[in-house]
């Protein structure tokens, strides 16, 4: 693996990872004990139109997390990441990334890291909480099949199964009624956030 290619990339390419940092606010909320039917304004942060938002359905009412993440809508969870603070920061580096000095800029793409190591956060949602060691070597095999070596696998516990639970579900609303209603499909369960 020391070849130049698409695992070099994978690991080591640091970019904004835009609102997809929303997965954090949520984790923080719900482990703070925001409650999800909890408003938060629609309203800019400076009366100046900051930050923009995508869409005629983000403005002019108060809105659930649940609402605002359906609808990828930037203010309710810049408002929440405001309030939570520190403790966002906190989540933040439980995910063994880098949060922005000004928490607020969490949902907003304030975290600069690798596509692969964001991967890995969202599939602490899906892995109950467990945030997945990265192992670019599953196995090595011999002739025969057997297996000569194998890494420890471990994850360590980011969130609790509940909070893990609570994010999935939330996940699901953009594909069944938002942003992301095309991705929806009979064949599986769809979860995203655009």
């Amino acid at each position: 693996f020391g070849h130049r290619g698409h695992v070099q990339t994978a690991f080591r390419t640091r970019q904004q990872i835009g609102s997809t940092g929303k997965l954090f606010v949520l984790v923080a909320a719900y482990e703070y004990g925001i409650s999800p039917n909890r408003e938060f304004p629609s309203r800019s942060l400076d009366g100046r139109g900051w930050p923009a938002e995508p869409s005629r359905l983000c403005k002019g009412r108060d809105m659930t997390l649940t609402e605002a993440l359906t609808h990828s809508c930037n203010r309710p969870f810049t408002w929440a990441a405001y309030e939570l603070a520190h403790r966002l920061t906190t989540v933040v580096d439980r995910f063994e990334l880098r949060p922005p000095d000004a928490p607020a800029l969490v949902p907003l793409g304030g975290i600069e890291t690798s596509p692969l190591r964001l991967a890995r956060a969202y599939a602490a949602v899906a892995n109950k909480g467990r945030l997945p060691r990265i192992r670019s070597l599953i196995a090595a095999l011999g002739r025969r099949g057997n297996v000569l070596y194998a890494p420890a696998s471990y994850s360590e516990a980011v969130m609790s199964p509940e909070i893990a639970l609570r994010v999935r579900q939330a996940l699901r609303s953009p594909v069944e009624a938002g942003t992301a209603r095309l991705a929806d499909s009979s064949h599986a369960i769809v979860y995203g956030k655009t």
